[in-house]
């Protein structure tokens, strides 16, 4: 998977919004491939952020896309959920990527 910047992030943000109404809410799978279909990718092209261990990380790994965990508060990961990046803050990102290439 490539990083392609801010771009894809926006790309992924608007796409979200523009979700039907009605439409499945996080952690179930439905809603991650209703953001793929409305975004026009594949679970293995995504990266999903997000501050809940279940609802985010969970709910994106179940669909199958790689997930990255906003720890703001240094809480232990539990059992049986994997995230591929564990980070303090936003800001911790970019490096953490780059890291991992």
């Amino acid at each position: 998977m490539a990083v392609t910047g801010v771009e894809l992030a926006i790309a992924a943000g608007l796409g979200l919004a523009a979700l039907p109404p009605g439409g499945a809410y996080k952690p179930s799978p439905l809603m991650f491939q209703q953001a793929l279909a409305a975004l026009g990718l594949r679970a293995d092209e995504v990266l999903h952020v997000g501050d809940s261990i279940s609802a985010d990380v969970g709910g994106a790994q179940t669909a199958g896309i790689t997930a990255v965990w906003v720890n703001r508060r240094g809480r232990p990961v539990p059992d049986g959920i994997d995230p591929a990046l564990v980070i303090g803050d936003l800001t911790d990102l970019t490096a953490k990527l780059r890291q991992a290439r």
